[in-house]
């Protein structure tokens, strides 16, 4: 036989030996499609350590520009939170305020400083100073220091903070975590702070910020927050020293406020939320932003799933 038609033949074999078979082939895929279906529920789980990571970064990080703005400034920074309800949140006869939210111009209600804050329910933030070095005695000029900002997505703040009893309640705290070294407390509340923004004083009726929320005379919006003085420690706004490190729970899941139903705009109403898995922001895998009375260093304290 000539010895390239006998090389032919056994190239020839060789390739039929190294194909693959369409049964082959599909064997191959039904395998893949098997454990691809098998493990895309703990992929889908990747996402959370990000959402995670991000939200305690954002949290630390804000804690961080809140003091370093009150040293720099040599002023009182108020770090407020956005409540559910804030549009009728007010005070109480003989003490309402004159401006309630649903009397603010028109131009202001459909603005997107006001609609933002529908979507920032528990998850939002801004910081707020409301006398500066150079004011005169007795006149306070508030301005806006960092406007609204939210946390990633997935991601807000317990609501236990901000409906557990309050230190100046004199009630017990929280102790959602069997952690006695990280008391939750409420949120301290002032209407003394102007909102949405310093520009548009929705709170008039609060004149003198130095007070804590049982000691409130005004009428205005009341809305929760934490302060850091001059000194970048932790005080309920009159400069002094908090009796009590700060502890704010961080939640993970799924956050939603209303919509209306032509333009999906965000509308007021309670945004629906919920933990996902449930109690990770207590009991499971929780993540705690600590912030020290005395240094106003906040830390991360947190406890990984079993």
């Amino acid at each position: 036989m000539h010895p390239e038609r006998r090389m032919s033949g056994v190239e020839g074999r060789v390739r039929r030996l190294i194909a693959f078979t369409l049964i082959e082939l599909l064997v191959v895929i039904a395998i893949i499609g098997v454990l691809a279906a098998l493990l895309a529920p703990s992929l889908k789980n990747f996402t959370k350590p990000d959402v995670t990571v991000a939200a305690t970064r954002q949290m630390l990080d804000a804690m961080a520009r809140a003091r370093q703005l009150a040293i720099s400034q040599r002023s009182t920074v108020y770090m407020v939170f956005i409540p559910t309800n804030f549009w009728g949140n007010w005070g109480t006869p003989p003490n309402m305020n004159t401006t309630p939210w649903n009397n603010l111009p028109p131009a202001i209600q459909t603005s997107t400083i006001v609609t933002q804050l529908y979507t920032a329910q528990l998850n939002g933030y801004m910081m707020v100073s409301l006398r500066n070095v150079g004011d005169q005695p007795g006149r306070s000029i508030p301005r806006d220091l960092v406007t609204v900002k939210t946390l990633p997505s997935g991601s807000f703040i317990a609501p236990i903070k901000f409906g557990a009893p309050s230190w100046v309640s004199g009630m017990t705290p929280a102790y959602p975590l069997n952690r006695p070294d990280l008391p939750i407390y409420g949120f301290l509340t002032t209407n003394a702070i102007p909102f949405p923004t310093a520009n548009v004083l929705t709170n008039a009726g609060g004149a003198n910020p130095n007070y804590l929320s049982t000691f409130q005379s005004g009428g205005g919006l009341t809305l929760p927050y934490i302060a850091f003085n001059y000194l970048g420690q932790l005080t309920a706004g009159d400069d002094t020293v908090l009796p009590y490190d700060e502890n704010i729970p961080l939640a993970y899941g799924t956050i939603a406020p209303p919509l209306t139903p032509g333009t999906k705009h965000p509308m007021q109403g309670t945004a629906e939320y919920s933990e996902l898995p449930p109690g990770n922001s207590t009991n499971i895998t929780y993540n705690v932003i600590h912030v020290d009375r005395l240094t106003g260093r906040a830390r991360l304290e947190r406890q990984d799933s079993l």
